[in-house]
């Protein structure tokens, strides 16, 4: 049952994941009652939200940033004042909500809280809730079940109080019926553009223009200071390359772990699929049946013909395309039903018709693969680069300490950490903080690279600390060339400034040429155009114009055909439409106009629900320690 653990890890993570933001809402308070509160993050309505709460959550929200993110999460770069403002935020709206959930006295039963948690897949077992897997699922997210259970039932009780008030936004019919008329609506149009580029040879800049833009935008022609560094770094791969392992470890190691090495029986099937909903009438699940049944008919008449009959009949559109091939697959992969019928048929078998839970299967067995299992030849590889691995791992801690202390205490040179540790010394070419990444990557380390260009290492010309840039990865640097930021004289951007002034110059002509145009075409006058190819447009089918456009086309008077407007689109061009037909269809597919109307309360819900949580920031004292949420804690 552990292996289940291990296995479905992030299945768990994802179950627990999905209660773990709401009970914030409730588990707070409950859980550091009785810890050091003197020091408040903030209040709410005189109960606090102390900085032991605060960083937990800090450390919640990093660990799963940290999952997204893997290697390349840099706790420091999402640690900064601003996301620290968002997170107070949210825990201040958790424990208004919390507030308020207990104040309107809301309740789960313990029947409720019983069916949730039976209906939790992860907990389930054949389809049946286990309680040893529930319980080892919860211990290794550390939490007892008393505490998952309390912690759901919290989340439980303010879904009632989100959904009472999602559920509470209200729309007219009227209105409900205009949205979706103007949804459904059709109008055909005929685009002309005007491009900036068509007016750039009138466009005319002059020297006191370019002279004013550059002394406007200095900053911008500051070309940042630079250095050039030589670096060490220590990863938990470069400790794996220096690890030996002798043939007889590996031997042992293989002979220990044989389970590890070895496939099970597989076998290949190819099916055909007809499917029942569940909970369909006894009468439908008969006639599904029995057209299965004639289906069985045909192929024991004609076996060879299976492949053609599934690709016609079979209602399964991932197998069905392949002649009813389903693979490979192992005993336990397949629904039970099916697995039990295709593990008793000899290569080349055909079973009976075979009842599952999605409908009714005809199973064709085409091979069996023996249980097998690979050499220790076969397998050394993997066996050396796992147990150098492991090594490594161990050894990691006590070289990290010696690298940290040598980069440290001999501060002028990293030759004698690179001997020590026999690692290869590097060294880059001058670059900025800004394109770190792209010239040394090794060292685009937000907390890396402050330390890179402090004033000690660049007056100095001392090593950094040894800062952690990846999980396992320890990395220190020197600058051994630095060069100042400097601003590039007029002379040397002032055919760019041009440029860009003139293309500035090229979208205002074309911007007034358009209206020009517009306003000719809406008094009746015919300016020389040359109009595109129709094109009926929707909201839900835009048929390729841009949002902006869509948003005129749709905006415009269509009282009186044709109809003009325009909108300026992608590279500063101006679009001008003619409107020459509406339609409104008369036969529309009810199953999408109901996801949009549900679509339309999702958001009038939503509304309600920020309302709501603005009122109660309005009629509750929160109070805010700036100081205290600045300060990083660690």
């Amino acid at each position: 049952m552990f292996e289940f653990v291990r296995t479905q890890h992030r299945l768990i993570q994802i179950v627990l994941a999905l209660i773990a933001v709401p009970f914030a809402f409730w588990g707070v308070d409950s859980y550091v009652r009785n810890t050091d509160s003197s020091r408040e993050i903030a209040s709410v309505g005189g109960q606090p939200i102390n900085q032991i709460e605060f960083n937990q959550a800090l450390r919640d929200q990093q660990e799963q940033m940290r999952n997204m993110f893997g290697r390349a999460f840099d706790a420091d770069k999402f640690d900064t004042a601003e996301s620290r403002r968002t997170l107070i935020n949210q825990l201040i709206d958790r424990r208004l909500l919390a507030m308020e959930t207990a104040r309107a006295s809301l309740i789960i039963t313990d029947e409720e809280l019983r069916d949730t948690i039976l209906g939790i897949a992860a907990f389930q077992d054949a389809g049946k809730f286990s309680k040893e897997r529930y319980e080892q699922a919860v211990r290794a997210q550390g939490m007892s079940p008393a505490m998952f259970e309390s912690r759901m039932r919290g989340d439980l009780t303010l879904r009632q109080l989100t959904g009472a008030i999602e559920g509470s936004g209200m729309l007219s019919k009227t209105a409900l019926a205009r949205w979706q008329g103007i949804n459904e609506q059709e109008r055909e149009v005929e685009e002309h553009v005007l491009q900036p580029g068509q007016f750039l040879s009138a466009a005319q800049v002059t020297p006191e223009a370019v002279r004013k833009y550059y002394e406007e935008n200095k900053k911008t022609f500051e070309v940042a200071q630079q250095v050039s560094a030589e670096y060490l770094a220590l990863s938990l791969d470069r400790l794996a390359e220096q690890t030996v392992v002798s043939q007889d470890e590996m031997k042992a190691w293989y002979d220990g772990h044989q389970v590890q090495y070895r496939t099970p029986e597989q076998r290949q099937a190819s099916h055909i699929l007809l499917g029942v909903p569940k909970g369909a009438p006894d009468a439908e699940r008969a006639r599904t049946k029995k057209r299965a049944e004639e289906l069985l008919a045909q192929v024991k008449k004609n076996p060879a013909g299976f492949a053609d009959l599934a690709a016609r009949n079979s209602q399964d559109p991932g197998s069905a395309v392949k002649g009813g091939d389903l693979g490979l697959f192992s005993r336990g992969m397949m629904v039970k039903p099916f697995d039990d019928a295709a593990f008793a048929l000899k290569e080349g078998e055909i079973s009976g018709v075979v009842e599952s839970d999605f409908g009714f299967h005809i199973i064709k067995l085409a091979r069996i693969q023996p249980e097998g299992g690979r050499s220790f030849a076969e397998v050394s590889g993997e066996i050396e680069r796992e147990m150098r691995k492991q090594q490594a791992q161990k050894k990691f801690a006590e070289i990290a300490e010696t690298f940290s202390n040598l980069v440290y205490e001999q501060a002028d040179s990293l030759q004698p950490a690179a001997d020590r540790l026999k690692l290869r010394l590097q060294r880059t070419a001058l670059f900025s903080k800004g394109n770190a990444a792209d010239v040394a990557p090794a060292l685009s380390n937000e907390k890396l690279l402050n330390a890179l260009f402090s004033d000690d290492a660049i007056k100095n010309k001392r090593n950094t600390e040894a800062v952690e840039t990846a999980p396992s990865t320890l990395v220190a640097a020197r600058v051994i060339e630095y060069q100042p930021a400097k601003m590039k004289e007029l002379a040397e951007v002032e055919a760019a400034i041009g440029l860009i002034l003139r293309t500035r110059e090229a979208a205002s002509l074309a911007r007034k040429r358009a209206e020009e145009m517009l306003a000719e075409m809406r008094k009746g006058g015919n300016p020389e155009v040359k109009w595109g190819a129709p094109k009926v447009v929707s909201l839900q089918n835009p048929q390729g114009l841009a949002a902006e456009a869509l948003s005129a086309v749709f905006r415009a008077d269509v009282a009186k055909l044709p109809a003009f407007t325009m909108a300026e689109v992608s590279g500063a061009a101006q679009a001008i439409y003619r409107i020459t037909r509406v339609n409104q269809p008369q036969l529309v597919d009810a199953d999408k106009r109901k996801a949009r109307e549900q679509q339309l309360y999702g958001t009038f819900g939503q509304t309600e629900f920020e309302a709501f949580l603005a009122s109660l920031r309005e009629k509750t004292a929160v109070v805010v320690n700036k100081e205290s949420l600045e300060r990083k804690e660690r």
